[in-house]
Formats: C-alpha cells, sequence, structure tokens
C-alpha cells in the first residue's frame, strides 16, 4: 500500500501523505472506496494507528482539495496511468 504517481504528471513527486494535499495535487488525487477494497480498509486503520486523529484530519484536507473516492483498486489507479 502506497501512494502511485505519474512521473509524466507535472506533480511534484510526493514523499509523504501530507504532501498529497499541496496545492499541486488539488483534484488530481483519487483514493479507493474502502467499502469495495480490503487494501484500502487496511491503509485507513494503518494511518489511523500511526497519526492517530491527524489521519481523519488528512484525509478531510485530501477531500476539500477535490479528492476523488472512487470504486475498487483498478479505478483508483488507471486515472494515474
Amino acid at each position: 500500500m502506497g501512494i502511485v504517481w505519474n512521473t509524466q504528471s507535472g506533480t511534484p513527486e510526493p514523499k509523504e501523505w501530507r504532501d498529497l494535499t499541496l496545492p499541486a495535487f488539488k483534484d488530481k488525487v483519487t483514493t479507493t472506496d474502502p467499502a469495495l477494497s480490503g487494501a484500502s480498509l487496511d491503509l485507513l486503520i494503518g494511518l489511523q494507528n500511526s497519526l492517530g486523529e491527524r489521519a481523519w484530519r488528512l484525509f478531510a484536507d485530501l477531500k476539500q482539495k477535490g479528492m476523488v473516492v472512487s470504486g475498487p483498486n483498478a479505478q483508483a489507479v488507471t486515472p494515474v496511468m
């Protein structure tokens, strides 16, 4: 589980999750739906365990900046390619 980034996207390489809240990524972040992707649910649990409440602030910030919650894994990865 991690960040999938297109090297030809014109955006800077994200080094950590919080980087995805930078203006360069506005309306360019897609994530899987944890109701449809077990890996996504594991990621949410892992981030919540390591970041605590900051994980929920991160996701709120991403959503505010236009993050799309798609369906299963392929629907989130395909737009990156």
